[in-house]
């Protein structure tokens, strides 16, 4: 999942590399990339990403990645 204004230079993506957590925020000042967590296949999962503008949480399952 992913949003990006590139007018603005700002936006996020949401989504598994290698089975693992890749969360992207995207802000005029530079990229802040966060990983983690390993998804294991043929289950499901929640993933969420939260962010204040400065920093950034990843969770999978409820659980802080």
């Amino acid at each position: 999942m992913s949003h990006h204004d590139y007018s603005d230079q700002v936006g996020y993506q949401l989504g598994l590399r290698d089975q693992a957590i890749d969360f992207r925020l995207y802000r005029p000042e530079g990229t802040l990339w966060l990983g983690g967590g390993v998804v294991s296949a043929g289950q499901w999962h929640h993933l969420a990403a939260e962010t204040d503008g400065e920093e950034a949480r990843l969770y999978l399952d409820g659980t802080l990645v």
